[in-house]
């Protein structure tokens, strides 16, 4: 189930929307292929890993509704397999896998940044790179400093160079108000302030950027800028404008 990755342009809400609705077509087919090769089988034990996937998340669909459905078993799970097969495709893509679970959104924007910055020089950052209280962390360093087992902070998303200038960026997607979007604007309100702390106490070429695409996240910028105080190094800002700031860096 590969990620599309549809670019037509800066503007990084329309590319992610784009490539979200990509992707799902994909998966669609890649979801086909799957459930056909499962009412194949004469037995759940002869099932790959894939179709062990597929095998679970349907029984605990099943389970959901036990009472209507009335089984649990392989012979369940085959019979809705072919409802599914039988559906129409505009039903269809609702059973297959969500992009909204495979990290479309971050690919995009980090793509972005490759196509329209420097090409080839954006990466996924390593898993547990923070910047946090002035510093640049590594997570274990920063448990064992903190005496923690577990850290409420998110770390970074992408990191790039420009030149002999080292980019970490930060990086979300929200198109509508509602929900967890008091958290997303906390989150990337506590990242502007990392930024600005780290930017004062090092006089080095490390620049932090926060690349927040979406109609509802976009309307914050504005206030998340008020927030800057060491504005030639952190910038906040959606895809378009990220790409127009880090470009100036050369």
């Amino acid at each position: 189930m590969s990620v599309q990755i549809v670019m037509d342009g800066t503007n990084g809400a329309q590319n992610i929307d784009r490539s979200r609705q990509a992707t799902n077509q994909s998966n669609l087919q890649d979801a086909i292929d799957v459930w056909t090769s499962i009412i194949q089988l004469n037995s759940e034990s002869h099932a790959n890993k894939e179709q062990k996937d597929v095998i679970k998340t349907i029984k605990s669909r099943l389970k959901k509704n036990a009472d209507y459905y009335g089984a649990q078993d392989f012979s369940a799970v085959k019979k809705m397999i072919i409802a599914y097969l039988n559906a129409d495709p505009w039903l269809q893509i609702n059973f297959c896998k969500d992009s909204t679970r495979q990290g479309v959104d971050e690919q995009v924007q980090r793509e972005m940044l490759n196509h329209f910055v420097n090409s080839g020089q954006f990466k996924k950052a390593p898993p547990g790179l923070y910047v946090y209280e002035g510093k640049i962390w590594q997570k274990e360093e920063i448990l064992r400093a903190k005496n923690q087992k577990k850290l409420d902070i998110k770390d970074i998303d992408t990191i790039g160079v420009i030149g002999d200038k080292q980019v970490f960026v930060f990086q979300k997607y929200t198109k509508v108000a509602g929900g967890h979007q008091d958290n997303v604007y906390a989150e990337s309100l506590h990242f502007i302030r990392e930024f600005n702390r780290y930017a004062e106490e090092n006089n080095d070429q490390y620049f932090l950027v926060a690349q927040l695409d979406g109609e509802w996240l976009e309307e914050q910028v504005p206030s998340l800028r008020e927030s800057i105080t060491i504005h030639d190094r952190v910038f906040v800002g959606n895809s378009d404008q990220v790409i127009e700031w880090l470009n100036k860096l050369r």
